[in-house]
């Protein structure tokens, strides 16, 4: 009698993408010759398990996590201090910041053909800010959990990434760990001794190519990833010549006008490919790209009262989030509050924990969950 399973039915391993880089990485590097391999296997085995950062990174690398997991030292005050000031401040910006914005998003991507026009491009704005909030929440967490027991783990995010002013300079700051990965165990790879100009460019595009396919197998995933290298590839191709263009115009004797200019314009890009990545199939993004220009009925570009309200609170804990990361500039949360005085790092714990209690939003998922 021939058996038959049932689709969906076999458990799938958590966080398999992430653990799989990590154990790549360190066999590739004993292959190499770059490190020694471990010879503790239960060492090994918490490098490859580590809890804190198994579901959604950081990805690290054995040269940087292996020596600290093999000397682990007791519990301190002082690592639990900073571990429980960046979850605290991953808390936020996931609960408050991410979480708050997802509920509009949801609204707007549920009902494309509802919210035509604005509404949908306030949406896709949105989500760009939502996923960073839930992402980069997600990595000072983890990172905060293992700094508790006196584990470092390595940068993901830029603290204003949303500001980044290029294509390329986004996906420096953009989940580095990935970036890093990718860059060192995939693109140099491709790109071989023969590091011609057609191939580097080749090589690009191949990465960004898995960079779309890693987040799922669908053709939404792999258009983002590609029109995202593309993007990339054609900075890199106009680069001089754009900057004639802006010399002609005079565009480039007001700096910070030409940089204001280059952030909105990366901005709004980020939006639009990730009208893809959010619709999780080439045709649903092509239906939001398509009612998110249709301006016909004028009546739909206004949100209703409750939802205006939604989004003004949402931009006064997006300023409130951005304010800290402006201060922090290149800083982690940690060592940034803990440079100020008693009394000034409290009212921030204050305001970030009262923020949380009054205006977060619980048992939701992290987005990055589900890749």
């Amino acid at each position: 009698m021939a058996i038959s399973i049932p689709k969906n039915s076999l458990p799938f391993p958590i966080g398999i993408s992430f653990y799989t880089f990590q154990t790549l990485s360190h066999t590739i590097d004993v292959y190499k010759g770059f490190r020694k391999p471990e010879r503790n296997l239960g060492v090994f085995s918490l490098y490859v398990l580590f809890f804190p950062q198994i579901l959604a990174g950081p990805i690290e690398r054995s040269k940087n996590l292996l020596p600290q997991l093999n000397n682990l030292s007791l519990l301190s005050s002082e690592n639990a201090t900073a571990g429980a000031r960046l979850i605290l401040w991953g808390l936020f910006k996931k609960m408050v910041v991410g979480d708050r914005i997802g509920e509009l998003v949801d609204l707007v991507y549920g009902s494309p053909e509802t919210y035509k026009g604005l509404p949908l491009i306030i949406g896709s704005c949105l989500f760009s800010v939502q996923i960073f909030c839930d992402f980069s929440g997600y990595s000072d967490i983890a990172i905060g959990s293992a700094r508790l027991f006196g584990v470092k783990l390595s940068k993901n995010f830029d603290n204003r990434i949303y500001f980044a002013n290029s294509k390329a300079n986004f996906w420096k700051g953009w989940h580095i760990t990935l970036s890093d990965w990718f860059r060192d165990y995939l693109f140099f790879a491709v790109l071989g001794k023969g590091r011609t100009q057609t191939r580097f460019y080749l090589s690009l595009l191949f990465v960004f190519f898995i960079t779309g396919l890693w987040h799922g197998a669908n053709w939404g995933f792999v258009i983002w990833g590609l029109v995202n290298g593309v993007w990339v590839l054609i900075e890199r191709l106009t680069l001089k010549w754009r900057f004639r263009q802006f010399e002609k115009t005079g565009l480039l004797r007001f700096p910070k006008v030409f940089n204001l200019i280059c952030i909105t314009f990366i901005f709004l890009s980020n939006a639009v490919t990730a009208m893809w990545f959010k619709a999780e199939s080439w045709s649903k993004g092509l239906d939001i790209l398509r009612f998110s220009f249709d301006w016909r009925e004028h009546s739909q570009l206004v949100f209703p009262r409750s939802v205006i309200q939604d989004i003004l609170l949402c931009g006064i804990v997006f300023f409130l989030m951005d304010l800290i990361n402006r201060q922090m500039k290149a800083e982690a949360f940690s060592e940034w509050v803990g440079k100020h005085k008693l009394f000034v790092r409290w009212v921030v714990y204050v305001i970030l924990i009262e923020a949380i209690l009054n205006f977060g939003i619980s048992g939701v998922d992290f987005y990055y969950f589900q890749f």
